[in-house]
Parts: structure tokens; sequence; C-alpha cells
């Protein structure tokens, strides 16, 4: 399966609110050696720092944002701009969270995250 048709169906778990299973195929996405070429780097990594704000695991929700910030192109249309609000939103509010429980009540969900 392609890199685009696993984020597709990363992004279909998302909808239904398979956060578990989405981080999962993101994650397989990151480790691939294709990942290094794929054009939409800052969106999987976006998807995932989202997928792990849902499941309360705050710390790697920043993690993975952070690299989706890292690896972002430079923005060129509107929706790029739009994009790039929306990391910095979700990286706020991961902050946000994570200061409100005082730590990352997800211990369980912790992984490494492929940096690329």
């Amino acid at each position: 399966m392609s890199l685009e048709k696993k984020k597709v169906k990363a992004l279909d778990l998302m909808e239904v609110k398979d956060y578990a299973n989405a981080i999962t195929l993101f994650k397989t996405i990151i480790q691939s050696p294709e990942f290094d070429t794929f054009e939409e780097k800052h969106l999987v990594y976006q998807s995932l720092g989202v997928s792990y704000l849902e499941m309360h695991a705050f710390d790697d929700a920043i993690s993975a944002l952070k690299a989706s910030l890292a690896c972002s192109p430079e923005p060129i249309e509107t929706a790029d701009y739009v994009t790039l609000a929306d990391t910095h939103s979700f990286l706020s509010v991961a902050y946000e969270e994570k200061s409100a429980f005082g730590f990352d009540p997800v211990e369980g969900v912790k992984g490494a995250i492929a940096w690329h």
C-alpha cells in the first residue's frame, strides 16, 4: 500500500475516532523508507499530533506537532498558511491541556517518534 493510501486510511480512522489505530498507521508511515521523500510529511506529523492530543498523550502530541512545524514547506498559498496556523493552534492546545492536567495522563500510549 502506498504512503498516500496509508495516510488516507489513517485519516479515515481519525474520522471515526479510532485514534489508537490511526497513531499506529501514522507511525508506520513515518518509519517507512519512502517517508524521506514524501511531500506531505508535515500533514502526517500534524495528524499524528492531533491523534495523540485526542488521547491526552500530550508529550507525544507536542513532539509530533513540533516535527510538523520543522518539516513544513514554505507557505505559498492561503491553504498553506491555514495549515501552519492550525498546527500552531493544536500545539498551543497541547501545552494548555498538559498544564491543566499537570502531567501526561496516558503514559501507556508513549512511543518513539522517528524524526526525519
